[in-house]
Formats: structure tokens, sequence, C-alpha cells
């Protein structure tokens, strides 16, 4: 497969993270050709199509913002999803390479979003994590919030009218996806060993249970998203400008992968 062919790829700035947002609706036959062997399998593990859907939808856009910025085919962009703990090919996905380039990858509901940032300033790393949720009115009835608050949000939480609360605590929880996913911790660490500023006030991790110094290293942000959907991303090394883009052009366009 050749490269692509984006004329307009937006330039990725060393100070930039540039966001990708995709829908369920732009996934297409021919993106299941950009999956290499371990993604193929695990799209073959979905039982349901639309997990199968956003799965794809989700590796697609990877292949082809990455492919189009390092200047290789999307199918031959090298990504690694080998986990630090056990080996198995579910890890934190990243570049099996020296290009100073870190991506995260998100999708629930009909959403699919992708941060991509280089480098950090002074040559050092920047890690991004991105995470967006649909506020499910089911989970937000059953919210366990046991699972995901500490126990100084716990206070803020319970001082609000219960009408607040649903949103509060998919805030809560989306701030908390995303610096998890930013440290490549993932679920091994739990919820509630974080604590980020109120779910109105400027996104921030406040205090890391065992790691005083972790807020210190870690910037974050509330991403616009659309109507019952929230999204937050979170940043370990320095800060950087989050420019927001439409992935649509990209994954409807099976012509910019022509020579």
């Amino acid at each position: 497969m050749d490269c692509p062919k984006f004329e307009d790829m937006p330039e990725l700035r060393e100070d930039e993270c540039h966001v990708w947002w995709a829908a369920l609706t732009h996934c297409a036959a021919w993106h299941t050709r950009l999956l290499n062997a371990t993604e193929s399998a695990r799209h073959r593990s979905y039982r349901r199509p639309a997990d199968r859907d956003r799965f794809t939808v989700g590796v697609a856009l990877t292949r082809l913002v990455l492919g189009a910025h390092l200047g290789v085919p999307p199918d031959a962009v090298p990504i690694d999803r080998t986990c630090a703990r056990c080996g198995a090919a579910h890890g934190r996905p990243r570049l099996a390479t020296s290009a100073a380039i870190d991506f995260s990858v998100s999708h629930s509901g009909d959403a699919i979003a992708l941060a991509i940032t280089a480098g950090g300033g002074g040559g050092a790393a920047r890690r991004v994590g991105l995470d967006v949720e649909l506020m499910d009115p089911a989970t937000a009835t059953e919210a366990p919030v046991d699972v995901v608050l500490s126990a100084a949000e716990h206070l803020s939480y319970r001082r609000l009218d219960a009408a607040e609360r649903p949103a509060a605590f998919f805030r809560y929880w989306v701030r908390k996806e995303a610096a998890l996913k930013a440290t490549g911790d993932g679920l091994a660490v739990p919820m509630t060993q974080l604590t980020m500023s109120a779910p109105d006030q400027p996104a921030r991790l406040t205090g890391w249970q065992g790691r005083p110094g972790q807020p210190g290293l870690m910037s974050m942000h509330d991403l616009p998203a659309r109507p019952g959907y929230l999204a937050a991303l979170a940043f370990v090394g320095s800060d950087a400008t989050v420019i927001c883009h439409d992935a649509a052009e990209i994954l409807n366009d099976q012509g910019s992968l022509s020579a």
C-alpha cells in the first residue's frame, strides 16, 4: 500500500497535540486492509459489529494519521502493543521507532478520537493520554463511585445536587482514564488513588497516592465533545497546545492512499 498523500494534513509542531475526531458511521470496508495480524485477531474477537467497527476506525485513523506524519504506508506504521507487565499484545500502543511522537486512542458509543503529539521542548519526551466517554444514563444511575472517586472527591461529590452527580462522575472518570493512559499504568492502578480538581474547575491532577510528585509532572485539559459525551486529555512532561480536527475526510477518502 502506498504512502498516504493528505495534502491538507496539518503540520504537527513540537508544542502541539492534535486531536482527530471520528464517528462510527465513518467505518468503511477498506479500513480492515490497514490492520496487521495482531489487530485483525483482535477485530475478530469482538462479537458485536459495533465493537468491531469502533476498533477498526480507531486503528485505521491511527495508521492513516501516523503514516502521513512519518511518510510511510499506513499498514507499515510500526505500532507496538506489547504489555510491559505480561508481554501480551494488549498493552498501551506506541510507536516502535525512534520518532518523537506519542499517541492515544479512545472510543465510546459512536465517538472515536485520536490524540497525537510530538516530543516536548528541549528534547524532553511528552506522553499523552486521551479518554472519551458516552454519558450513558444506565451507568450514571448506577455509577460505581466507590471504584472511581478518592476520599477527597467523595466529599465534593456528596455536596452536589442529585441532578449534577451523573455529569460530575463522568468528568472525574474521563480525567482519570486520560491520566492513567498517559502514565501507561492503565487499570493496574486503582482510580481511587488519583484525586482530580472539582468537576466545575479546570482539569488538574491534585494528588496521587504513593506518588506525591506526579501532579507536578502532569498537565490536563477537558476537551469539547459532542452532546452526551465528555472527554479529557493528559500529558506527562511539558504541556501542549491542543488543536482539534475532523477525521471524516481522511477516513472517507480511499483515493488518498493511491500512488
